[in-house]
């Protein structure tokens, strides 16, 4: 059972520098960490500094050893040196899954 965390962020600073760091960071976030899944960046309309995330893990230990990781470092680090801040509201949960066949595939 997949452990799937949502994060909004509001960037302040350069939104084009901030799509390329977590673009990268997407990147090596996959390449890097066997327990995560999958990772979604979705940008929002009418709001140019305006971001989701979505991210899937194998489970939430898989989470916590990414929350505490390299990658997500080397990121805050980056944004420190482009003088970015973020306001961030995550939420994560269990996946809940279908006893018989999946609704929508």
């Amino acid at each position: 059972m997949s452990f799937v965390v949502a994060i909004r962020i509001q960037l302040e600073g350069d939104a084009e520098i901030f799509r390329e760091m977590i673009m990268q960071y997407r990147e090596d976030c996959l390449a890097n960490e066997s327990g995560m899944e999958q990772f979604l960046i979705c940008s929002i309309p009418d709001d140019e500094k305006g971001f989701l995330l979505f991210e899937v893990f194998s489970d939430q230990e898989a989470h916590q050893l990414h929350s505490q990781g390299s990658d997500l470092q080397k990121l805050l680090q980056s944004m420190q040196e482009q003088n970015m801040r973020m306001e961030v509201m995550m939420m994560g949960g269990e996946e809940i899954e279908s006893e018989t066949q999946p609704i929508l595939n």
